[in-house]
């Protein structure tokens, strides 16, 4: 992201549809992580950032309206105390996420 696509494993969250209701990273807010989440991607060469209040045992969730269709976006996603947020899967730790906007009539 805003260190030169830094990211060490990327997980592919799949398609989204820009008129859903979120881009959702299938895990919740843990204890002591409540607040504004921020969704990190860039979008042609500048770095753009979408926000999310999440509260404690909510979704982690962002809203896809104002992303572009037919784009596939790679995004780093940071806790409210400025640190980013990994996911493991099998032994692998994730430390940004890909996904496309993509309506469900393209």
């Amino acid at each position: 992201m805003n260190c030169c696509n830094c990211c060490e494993n990327v997980l592919n969250l799949g398609c989204f549809d820009p008129c859903g209701p979120t881009i959702d990273l299938n895990d919740t807010v843990g204890i002591g992580d409540g607040g504004i989440w921020i969704l990190e991607f860039e979008f042609g060469r500048s770095i753009r950032m979408i926000g999310s209040d999440l509260t404690v045992g909510n979704p982690i969730s962002f809203t896809a309206e104002p992303l572009n269709e037919l784009f596939e976006y790679r995004a780093a996603v940071l806790k409210p105390d400025g640190t980013r947020y990994t996911k493991e899967i099998d032994g692998i730790v994730y430390d940004c996420f890909s996904f496309t906007v993509k309506n469900s009539y393209s």
